[in-house]
């Protein structure tokens, strides 16, 4: 049976429905382990988050009582609830999927190195004990942080694509989609990648090297290729950077979103909005129709510039 901060109770003797579990601490350590496991675990109780682990089937601890040396812990058994029709009850309530929804908005906010443990505490109206309780260190935080957060955005991405069969236009496009899909499931997410991920020092930048789809992306830059040579494309078009601009363009616009809205508050940054001017730019600039017709119009340009500096006419 564990307590927040790692704090072990040790020799536990049984835990049964309606039954005690006692253990044995150094005479000692009983009156300080007593004050502090009282605190929390009324703490704990108000705000409907469980404070104390063990391997049994009844979690549901509701009795804390001194005896001598020993700490005994009453539990009663759960009952089957039914979900369906009533508001959820506290004792339903993730507390670990809310400090992570809790500080990876802190942390796209503020920044990672800006967010101490006990804002993500004070904002998820829990104490620093029960950060540390559910990550033990900040490390292994921003690690459940990035594992079940930003690995599931990588492969909503990523995962559809088929750069063997898909067409290049149709291939670009769904890749659009689908960051504006998760993007509005995520709207944390394009602060937290200029902040965490694109700017030197950021702190989720190593975990995302190591988690890019290096082949995905390859093999993205290969299908450009093959439209630029057989002409679909605009020959213009350099494939490996084609979707570093898709990220600028989706990513950017939705990280920098509250300073152009400053500058000019009719601005909008809906995603509607966004998503019609990215298609728009991208069409017409992968465009192999759009290259030869903007060509042909620069090379008359030209001609007639030509012809008037000599004097005759266009």
């Amino acid at each position: 049976m564990r307590f927040a901060r790692g704090c072990r109770l040790p020799s536990i003797v049984s835990l049964t429905p309606g039954g005690t579990a006692k253990a044995k601490l150094p005479g000692s350590d009983v009156a300080r382990f007593l004050t502090r496991i009282n605190e929390r675990i009324k703490a704990a109780s108000r705000q409907g988050f469980p404070l104390l682990r063990h391997t049994g089937k009844y979690p549901n601890i509701n009795e804390l009582k001194l005896t001598n040396s020993s700490i005994s812990l009453v539990s009663m058994p759960q009952a089957a609830r039914s979900r369906m029709g009533r508001r959820p009850h506290p004792q339903d309530f993730d507390a670990r999927e809310h400090l992570l929804d809790v500080a990876v908005a802190l942390f796209a906010e503020r920044g990672i190195a800006n967010t101490t443990v006990a804002q993500i505490a004070a904002a998820s109206g829990v104490t620093s004990a029960m950060v540390h309780y559910w990550f033990q260190t900040r490390e292994k935080l921003l690690d459940a942080l990035f594992e079940e957060r930003l690995v599931a955005a990588f492969g909503a991405i990523w995962d559809p694509v088929d750069p063997e069969h898909d067409e290049p236009l149709a291939l670009t496009q769904g890749i659009v989609k689908r960051m504006f899909d998760v993007t509005e499931t995520m709207p944390w997410l394009p602060s937290l990648w200029l902040r965490e991920i694109v700017n030197e020092g950021g702190l989720l930048r190593e975990r995302a090297f190591a988690r890019i789809p290096v082949q995905k992306l390859a093999a993205f830059g290969q299908n450009i290729a093959r439209g630029c040579a057989s002409g679909q494309l605009n020959a213009q078009l350099e494939p490996l950077l084609l979707f570093n601009s898709v990220l600028a363009l989706v990513m950017l616009p939705q990280a920098t979103a509250r300073i152009w809205q400053r500058l000019n508050p009719r601005t909008s940054f809906d995603r509607a909005t966004l998503e019609r001017h990215v298609v728009a730019l991208l069409a017409q600039g992968m465009s192999a129709t759009t290259a030869v017709e903007t060509n042909a119009k620069a090379a008359t340009g030209a001609t007639s510039t030509a012809r008037r500096a000599k004097g005759k006419p266009s």
